[in-house]
């Protein structure tokens, strides 16, 4: 099959991540991917769209990541830690 189609979205409890069900694989997507990419359900993508979102999804997850490290760092500065 050339194409990835959404079954379904959920949103994760607490979390800002919704996990992404497709015809192929299951993903987990923040919040900003799915309004950028306008991710929702019965969306088809070919591979290589979708490829290019898990990418994109990848950079994403990694600036979050340092993000929320240097808000915490900040935090503890602030506080005197």
């Amino acid at each position: 099959m050339n194409e990835i189609k959404i079954i379904a979205l959920e949103k994760k409890p607490r979390s800002k991540k919704y996990k992404v069900i497709t015809n192929e694989e299951d993903y987990n997507f923040s919040e900003e991917m799915l309004i950028k990419y306008h991710i929702f359900k019965d969306q088809v993508f070919t591979k290589k769209e979708f490829e290019k979102i898990l990418d994109d999804s990848l950079v994403d997850d990694y600036f979050n990541k340092v993000n929320d490290s240097s808000i915490l760092e900040f935090e503890d500065l602030v506080k005197g830690k």
